[in-house]
């Protein structure tokens, strides 16, 4: 048997662990509005994809050797809630080494998206639904470049959360070279995108690297230095000093975990 397929019907939890044990090839598991489930634990080396959705009685449920499972799908709605005891995504992330998608929805998440665990590194792709992004105060985003996606996760929050104050994007390339080409759109990027309230904070935080606002345009009693140029949002004014006029945004500076207000 390679798939176990269930829906609407009465499942006994210790009977679908014996079933899937004793199925030494099965690579789906799917779960859809099944009852009397209540603490389950899954446990396959052939397991890739596996499915839970709304199942009214389930209190909690543990992953144990899958290895091999690289689509994972929890989806509940409010009704089928009242029981299931809500677990951050890194607690049943740590054993998961190969995952590659994980599908999240409908209530599930609790209060935040827990820090994906380290051996993760396959993950390309975390599906939230229904989220409340409307009450989110506080933002951080970490990347080690600013790739099309994670603009595209800033784009879309800074455009749809009404109640955000601040949000903190940092990149950190570790040894990488610095890309001053990437940094320069980056940053116009940022500066350019709409916000559902014009208040909110973007703190653009590159580490090492000084932030600072220059003066709009040259002037007798400015040196060079200071100087901006017209059309351009960012310049480089001396080694290790990163400057750029990000309109609203709040100046800081970062040194080692401390991010400084200037």
């Amino acid at each position: 048997m390679h798939q176990i397929d269930l829906s609407h019907v009465k499942v006994d939890s210790g009977e679908l662990e014996t079933l899937i044990s004793l199925s030494p090839l099965i690579t789906i598991v799917s779960l859809q509005f099944c009852y009397g489930l209540e603490h389950i634990n899954f446990s396959s080396t052939t397991l890739t994809s596996l499915c839970i959705q709304n199942c009214e009685d389930m209190k909690s449920f543990c992953f144990k050797n899958l290895k091999n499972l690289i689509d994972l799908s929890i989806k509940f709605l409010d009704p089928y809630l009242k029981n299931l005891e809500k677990q951050s995504i890194s607690s049943f992330m740590k054993d998961l080494h190969n995952i590659n998608r994980i599908s999240l929805g409908e209530g599930y998440i609790k209060g935040h998206v827990a820090r994906l665990e380290p051996e993760t590194k396959l993950l390309n792709e975390l599906e939230c639904r229904s989220f409340c992004h409307n009450k989110l105060a506080t933002i951080e985003i970490e990347v080690k470049t600013p790739c099309m996606h994670a603009l595209g996760l800033i784009r879309f929050l800074l455009a749809n959360s009404s109640s955000l104050e601040i949000l903190k994007f940092k990149v950190d390339p570790g040894i990488d070279k610095l890309d001053i080409p990437l940094m320069l759109s980056t940053s116009q990027d940022l500066s350019e995108m709409e916000r559902a309230i014009p208040r909110v904070h973007v703190k653009f935080i590159y580490p090492h690297f000084i932030v600072k606002r220059v003066v709009p345009s040259c002037t007798e009693n400015s040196s060079s230095e200071e100087a901006s140029f017209l059309g351009i949002k960012l310049f480089i004014f001396e080694e290790n000093s990163l400057y750029y006029i990000p309109p609203r945004w709040q100046l800081c500076r970062f040194q080692g975990n401390q991010v400084c207000n200037l």
